[in-house]
């Protein structure tokens, strides 16, 4: 049997198991806004009808709200890009 402190070549030692309970801080607080004008809106009026959706301030907390990235194969086709 071989010791465990043995490696065969091009063997990577894996290290610990992740501790998936810790979240990992951002450096600064993040909110997703939601801007939905009602009319074509004049320059002092920008940002009146911008509402704060979602505030995060940690990876897996902004992951949790949007989701897992989606794979460009499912995105439709609607255009050619040049």
């Amino acid at each position: 049997m071989a010791d465990k402190n043995e490696r065969e070549e091009g063997e990577v030692d894996a290290g610990p198991e992740p501790d998936f309970s810790k979240k990992h801080t951002l450096e600064n607080r993040w909110t997703l806004w939601f801007d939905n004008p009602n009319q074509k809106q004049t320059q002092k009026q920008y940002g009146h009808s911008l509402r704060p959706v979602y505030t995060f301030d940690t990876v897996e907390d902004f992951w949790w709200w949007v989701g897992p990235p989606t794979c460009f194969s499912s995105i439709p086709y609607t255009r050619m890009v040049a």
